[in-house]
């Protein structure tokens, strides 16, 4: 049976050439990272920027949940040496291990919508397969033990003394208060793991640490860390401004930017459960992004994944960084700003043929 795929269509052709356009009024190298921060990403994001390279600025669209506190620090690093300025653009969502990153660049750029978050980390809860909660829980825990422990002395230690008519004296109160206070809180810190505390503590200390060495402030470092109560807290473009000195409101420029690519990915503003996105927009012939708009604009009668009589080749865009999962045999990765798919270890693998669409409706790139 012959192969026949359908050519991309106008409108998506459309939406990449105003995504190109957008990209390279910025004059920079324009990097696009969504989904989940680690390894494999940032090793992923080094082969990308080896390979397109082009201008001594970068600017990264950033959209994530957070991930790996190491990978994060060491993409910051990595791209403050390879580039003289780094701009990172906060369109939508970046918490975590996201805030951590954008804190190591030299200006954060916030829409309307764009939200960092605290620094916290996210850790393994116990008797749990594949679930986490956030490094900022034990810190809330312990905080309300604490609280709890103080009024309820408090309470008892009066109510002894006034009840009493000054019988008792408020050595005699305070015994009783303390006797009080510990039989109603030793059953709840009784539960408190000492070792999966000070693992958590030390967890916590990551984030702080790397963002210490990123030249973030002792003040704005402290905020992040302790004066949120969740993982999820909003942190907008205006309190932002507040206490970090390089955030600021999007350009013009970025604006431009911003309404090109969420024009053609719905996934700019929250990312969605689909492969990890690593993609340079300005380099040539760069697959732009990876959505499932094309889908809905096949001609009428013919399959999603076939082309008409024309016998058009499909859309040929190099440039997306994303694993492979069903290579028609081994290919070789082009020069044109594509990294190949790596695994959990960080080794590189063969790419995908050019053209096809995954599961989660991303272009993938090969040869």
């Amino acid at each position: 049976m012959t192969d026949k795929r359908r050519p991309a269509s106008s409108g998506t052709e459309d939406r990449l050439a105003a995504i190109r356009s957008a990209a390279g009024a910025l004059q920079a190298d324009v990097y696009y990272l969504s989904g989940t921060l680690s390894r494999e990403t940032e090793t992923r994001l080094r082969v990308v920027v080896e390979r397109s390279r082009q201008h001594d600025r970068c600017v990264l669209v950033l959209t994530t949940s957070g991930g790996d506190a190491d990978a994060a620090y060491l993409i910051a690093r990595f791209l403050r040496k390879v580039y003289e300025r780094v701009i990172v653009c906060v369109f939508g969502y970046c918490k975590s291990a996201g805030t951590l990153l954008a804190l190591g660049s030299h200006e954060i750029a916030m829409g309307l919508r764009g939200e960092l978050g605290p620094l916290d980390v996210q850790v393994s809860e116990k008797d749990e397969l594949a679930r986490f909660g956030s490094g900022l829980e034990i810190v809330a825990s312990l905080n309300l033990i604490t609280e709890t422990a103080f009024s309820s002395f408090e309470s008892y230690l009066v109510a002894t003394v006034q009840r009493s008519g000054g019988q008792i004296s408020t050595k005699t109160a305070a015994e009783i208060a303390t006797n009080l206070t510990v039989g109603l809180v030793a059953p709840i810190s009784g539960q408190i793991d000492p070792i999966r505390l000070g693992r958590e503590q030390r967890a916590m200390e990551i984030a702080s640490a790397y963002a210490e060495r990123l030249g973030i402030s002792p003040r704005a470092i402290a905020r992040l860390t302790t004066d949120y109560p969740d993982h999820g807290f909003v942190i907008d473009q205006t309190e932002a401004e507040e206490f970090l000195e390089h955030a600021r409101e999007l350009d013009p420029l970025e604006r431009a930017l911003e309404e090109a690519v969420a024009g053609a990915d719905p996934a700019l503003y929250y990312p969605i459960a689909r492969q990890d996105i690593v993609t340079c927009l300005t380099a040539p012939h760069a697959a732009m992004i990876p959505t499932d708009l094309d889908e809905k604009e096949t001609d009428e009668g013919l399959p999603e994944d076939t082309e008409g009589d024309s016998g058009e080749a499909p859309l040929e865009d190099p440039g997306v960084c994303s694993p492979s999962h069903e290579a028609d045999g081994p290919v070789t990765p082009s020069d044109a700003g594509v990294a190949p798919a790596t695994h959990g270890s960080g080794t590189p693998t063969a790419s995908v043929p050019e053209g096809r669409l995954n599961a989660g409706g991303a272009l993938q790139a090969g040869a």
